[in-house]
């Protein structure tokens, strides 16, 4: 029984909806992430409200709606979720989430990770507009948003840790957080600009020279343009939905949403923690199913080989049987023609010779024994192996 069910939306319906609420409530009512429907409408061609659409009024939001209609041959848009259930119920963060932490406007008594981070930073120049701290703090700002971005980063380390979370920067420079002794990766990015710088011209040309092609025109530059406009991530990956990424808008700044980022640490917790046990418990009764299928295929496999051992003691059997039987024909036929010196030493040496083929003549315990050896290695047939026929495969084909 699968824990997952289909739910399905027509492109109208679903066009309704993304233009009548944020992406993110309509994602948590299906009980998908808002960037796995955030693709699927973009396949579909569903278009969707851009960046500061929800902080309009009414009547401007009624205004700049989108009028696209359905095709006639659009097809419904399908979503795999879990069932009821089987879902987490996620508590919410606590507190109020507009409640505002205070973001100080100058650092003072810091963390000692932003202290290192700040002297990283004194030494690296910009990359792609950005500053890369390799082993400090993940702030990957422009120059002129790295103070507030610091100061903001400041506020929500020292508000976590007084709530019992703890921070660390791993060899690989990845910022991590533990809270109820689950880590999680978190970091800070600002959204950039670009604009290309004028090409130079190509270099003058001497009389008599060749015109060579200005391959500088080929790789175009440009200057990166700061928007402080910042974005707060969570990179883990859960099962349910938790909110893992907040921006900066117009309405709403990122110094207001610290207290929301720090509730929501616990929650994340909870979540990664149910997801590691969810995983675990998959693959727990993967490797069960696995062991059965292993051990079916080793019980077939044994009854084939005392199948096949039963089948050859039977031939040795019935080879045993015709040579006696040819010896009596022999010993008829010697007596007859004179021959009984001769043929009294063949006899008893052909006779001897079919006992040994006869597996009743030897240890009988062994021969209705149905236990039998299948090697270790032995954990089933390849795709590609033929099994080998035998009368019982031959019945049942």
């Amino acid at each position: 029984m699968s824990n997952y069910k289909t739910v399905t939306y027509t492109w109208q319906e679903l066009f309704d909806k993304v233009w009548e609420q944020p992406l993110l409530q309509i994602a948590k009512e299906i009980g998908v992430s808002d960037v796995a429907l955030g693709k699927a409408c973009r396949k579909a061609g569903i278009p969707l409200p851009g960046r500061g659409y929800w902080a309009k009024s009414e009547r401007e939001r009624a205004r700049t709606r989108s009028k696209r209609t359905a095709k006639h041959d659009a097809q419904p848009i399908t979503f795999e979720v879990l069932k009821p259930e089987f879902v987490l119920k996620v508590p919410k963060p606590t507190g109020n989430p507009a409640d505002r932490v205070p973001v100080p406007a100058k650092l003072s008594d810091h963390h000692p990770l932003i202290e290192r981070t700040l002297n990283i930073a004194k030494r690296i120049k910009p990359y792609d507009g950005r500053l890369v701290l390799k082993k400090g703090l993940d702030v990957r700002v422009s120059p002129e948003a790295f103070d507030r971005a610091i100061r903001i980063f400041d506020t929500i380390i020292k508000w976590s840790q007084a709530k019992g979370c703890t921070w660390r920067v791993t060899t690989e420079g990845k910022t991590v957080v533990t809270c109820d002794g689950e880590s999680m990766k978190v970091g800070l990015k600002e959204r950039l600009t670009k604009k290309e710088r004028p090409r130079p011209p190509p270099p003058p040309v001497r009389p008599g020279e060749r015109q060579l092609p200005n391959f500088a025109a080929l790789h175009p530059e440009y200057d990166w343009i700061s928007t402080n406009q910042l974005t707060f991530t969570i990179d883990e990956y859960v099962d349910v939905f938790v909110r893992k990424n907040w921006n900066d808008a117009k309405v709403v700044t990122m110094e207001d949403r610290v207290h929301d980022i720090v509730s929501t640490f616990p929650v994340m917790a909870l979540a990664i923690r149910d997801t590691r046990e969810r995983s675990e418990a998959r693959r727990r009764e993967y490797e069960e199913e696995a062991q059965r299928e292993e051990d079916a295929k080793r019980k077939a496999e044994a009854l084939r080989l005392v199948r096949k051992r039963m089948i050859n003691h039977m031939q040795r059997w019935e080879q045993s049987v015709r040579i006696h039987r040819f010896c009596d024909a022999v010993e008829a036929t010697a007596s007859r023609d004179q021959e009984s010196v001769q043929a009294v030493v063949w006899l008893s040496w052909a006779r001897e010779q079919a006992d040994l083929l006869n597996p009743l003549s030897g240890d009988l315990k062994r021969l209705l024994s149905l236990s039998v050896k299948v090697p270790e290695w032995f954990k089933g047939m390849n795709h590609y192996e033929k099994p080998e026929s035998d009368w019982w495969t031959d019945s049942d084909e």
